[in-house]
């Protein structure tokens, strides 16, 4: 599934579990290689949301997430 970035004009890749983060308004933040979605006006990075559902529980400050195939954009799990 995809969720619109319409500010950015760009498409992210999220799993279909993970679809009702689409309620945010996330939008791009950086720039190559360092770009990140992120919920415009809050402090949830996208792809530290999913591993917190994946993990059933928070992250702490500093654990790090790495993308699977090197692509923010591409946050399916």
């Amino acid at each position: 599934m995809q969720i619109e970035l319409p500010r950015s004009r760009a498409t992210v890749l999220v799993d279909a579990v993970d679809y009702d983060l689409d309620r945010y308004n996330w939008c791009l933040l950086g720039k190559d290689p360092h770009l990140y979605v992120r919920e415009r006006y809050g402090t949830h990075y996208l792809h530290r949301d999913i591993m917190e559902r994946i993990l059933g529980r928070p992250l702490v400050p500093g654990e790090r997430v790495k993308f699977k195939n090197g692509s923010p954009l591409d946050c399916r799990r």
